[in-house]
């Protein structure tokens, strides 16, 4: 994939890793367990590295910056781009699962289908009299 280059105006790709498998939901709520994924991102920085921003989704994204630039070695004002980035990336996750969910849930709940009408009695037609 292409990736990000800061600052983050533009929407950020598809992740690149699927999400780590999610333990079992402890709540009544099935998508309780899906804020506990990972997301990673390629990104290019300012000065061309091509790196890989990785955090936990639902993670607090100054966080996520704070430990990225730091870990990167990148300038403190990059930090603002990085943070706007997360929320975008994760808002774009949320809709694509609200997506996904919804489709989920369609298909559940899509009627039976019915079975088809029993066949018609086929009419018995009397054969014209000859003379």
């Amino acid at each position: 994939p292409t990736p990000v280059r800061w600052p983050a105006d533009a929407a950020p790709p598809p992740a690149t890793a699927p999400p780590a498998p999610a333990p079992a939901p402890t709540s009544a709520d099935p998508l309780a367990s899906l804020s506990l994924s990972t997301l990673a991102f390629p990104v290019e920085v300012a000065d061309g590295r091509r790196l890989t921003i990785s955090w936990s989704s639902g993670a607090d994204a100054r966080a996520v910056a704070e430990a990225f630039a730091a870990e990167h070695r990148l300038p403190a004002e990059d930090k603002e781009d990085i943070v706007a980035f997360v929320h975008t990336a994760e808002a774009l996750v949320a809709r694509q699962r609200a997506s996904r969910q919804a489709q989920r849930n369609a298909a559940e709940t899509k009627p039976a289908v019915a079975s088809p009408a029993p066949p018609i009695a086929a009419a018995t037609v009397a054969e014209p009299a000859v003379a």
